[in-house]
């Protein structure tokens, strides 16, 4: 075989490159026009020693036994094996976070990326137990809804209208914040909702007027989660900020020691 595979090299010498090596080619395509018809002629030639020509020899014992080509080009193929489920079944990769059933959390799997999916393998599996498109690369968390437990699917399938019309009630602010929870990536939608859960429970223990408050300056720094605003209500950092602005407002008391503008004005009466 080896000796064959060396006569088809020297073939391809003497047919083809030798014919094309004074040619200047400026694409690929350009150059498998003029490589093609060569090739026909190679594989249409008539052997005296094999009394047929390529082609045919090909189509009568070679090309039944082929198989059809896949339906989809190959795509470069990078593995990672021995990788650990954490306990929220979420796999780690190029930042986003990529759901597994959540029986396999603790357990070791395999996964396979190319330019377009992510394939995830159970241990000794040749089937995928998941398969997603790629994430990307920004904190996303991509799940399927059958991955979850079962108090996992509870929570969404949770009306999150509910939520966002509780909100409107509480005051613009609150409903600012879970808009923020919603569309955030980087939080997980289970996460969110429960959040918004918590949210209600907040409201009661400290009134609406005190959590549209706080929802205010977690909007206002950026710190748009619940724990956040949490910590703001426990610590009384709304309080504490709407005490300063009440300060700064307030206009200075007339003295004689206060020199007020004219000070400045170039009046040294």
């Amino acid at each position: 075989d080896k000796a064959l595979a060396e006569i088809a090299a020297r073939m391809a010498n003497m047919w083809v490159i030798a014919q094309l090596r004074n040619h200047t080619f400026y694409s690929l395509d350009e150059m498998n026009a003029l490589i093609r018809p060569i090739v026909d002629r190679i594989n249409d030639k008539q052997s005296r020693r094999l009394g047929a020509a390529r082609r045919e020899l090909f189509e009568e014992r070679e090309a039944g036994c082929l198989k059809p080509l896949p339906a989809t080009r190959h795509e470069y193929t990078e593995w990672y094996d021995g990788i650990r489920v954490p306990k929220d079944y979420h796999i780690p990769f190029n930042r986003d976070f990529y759901s597994v059933p959540h029986h396999l959390a603790f357990r070791t799997i395999s996964f396979c990326v190319t330019r377009s999916t992510i394939r995830l393998y159970a241990e000794q599996s040749s089937t995928p137990v998941a398969i997603h498109t790629l994430g990307p690369g920004t904190g996303t968390n991509i799940a399927h809804r059958d991955h979850m437990p079962e108090a996992h699917r509870a929570y969404a399938g949770r009306n999150v209208e509910e939520l966002l019309g509780w909100a409107d009630s509480v005051g613009s602010e609150v409903r600012g914040l879970f808009d923020a929870l919603i569309k955030n990536p980087r939080i997980h939608a289970i996460s969110a909702l429960r959040q918004m859960s918590s949210a209600q429970k907040l409201a009661r223990e400290y009134g609406y007027q005190r959590m549209e408050s706080a929802c205010r300056y977690a909007n206002s720094v950026g710190t748009q989660t619940i724990p956040s605003v949490t910590n703001i209500l426990r610590l009384e950092i709304d309080l504490r900020e709407k005490e300063k602005s009440d300060r700064i407002a307030t206009k200075p008391v007339a003295h004689d020691n206060v020199r007020g503008p004219a000070a400045y004005n170039g009046d040294t009466k």
